[in-house]
């Protein structure tokens, strides 16, 4: 199986930061200004972009993209880190190609968001808070986590955050929803998780209201390094 490996925890990675990036989106960007826009990316990029089925999405695409390029130019400027070296692994996750930094990229409803990591492994998940039929993912849960579910005061934000805890770690594998979520398992606090032997750190990201937001990282890290930064790209 083609994941990307944790790297060896550090003490180093206690001081990093973790930029993560975020705008609104505003699903309004005209023709011209999206394509001008599209035009700025490198063609690989580019054309991901142009073969997404939806225009919401290849414009959550694009948007999420420009926050990395932001992030690049803001954050690790005299890195000199361009969109030119990012590449994409057989299950479509971006990297870089030198493993330089890391990042990953989360979208829902008119949020888009871009975090960035000094080289350890990372993973994103955001979802608007909102009414779900918990009964049609019962094969995501286990048992444990389905009573606490049921058992929350706000059933609706105790789902998501299980949920999203769950697709931030296999997104920061590499692997998005090609593997069950029920395959990851959580220690008793609920703030560290394994998968297929790999050890993961969990982080909740206060992103912006009515959003439930969880920041899967393979080193621990300290949340006062954690920095979001809103943009306004349009």
């Amino acid at each position: 199986m083609n994941t990307l490996q944790p790297s060896t925890p550090s003490v180093e990675s206690e001081l990093a930061t973790i930029n993560i990036l975020c705008s609104k989106n505003p699903y309004q960007i005209g023709d011209q200004r999206f394509y001008k826009l599209l035009n700025e990316l490198p063609e690989e990029i580019r054309s991901k972009i142009e073969h997404t089925k939806s225009i919401e999405k290849a414009q959550a695409s694009l948007i999420s993209k420009l926050l990395l390029r932001e992030g690049f130019d803001k954050y690790y400027q005299p890195d000199h880190l361009s969109l030119d070296h990012v590449t994409f692994t057989r299950y479509d996750r971006p990297v870089y190609d030198d493993r330089t930094v890391d990042f990953n990229i989360s979208h829902s409803y008119d949020l888009v968001a871009c975090a960035i990591s000094p080289g350890f492994q990372i993973g994103l998940d955001l979802e608007k808070i909102r009414p779900v039929n918990v009964g049609h993912f019962l094969k995501e849960f286990s048992g444990q986590e389905l009573v606490n579910i049921h058992n929350a005061e706000d059933q609706c934000s105790a789902f998501f955050s299980y949920w999203t805890k769950k697709e931030a770690i296999l997104k920061a594998e590499g692997l998005g929803l090609n593997q069950s979520l029920s395959e990851i398992s959580f220690n008793q606090a609920g703030n560290e998780a394994e998968i297929f032997s790999h050890h993961w750190y969990l982080y909740p990201i206060p992103i912006h209201k009515g959003y439930c937001c969880w920041l899967a990282s393979s080193e621990p890290i300290d949340m006062d390094a954690v920095v979001i930064d809103y943009q306004n790209i349009e």
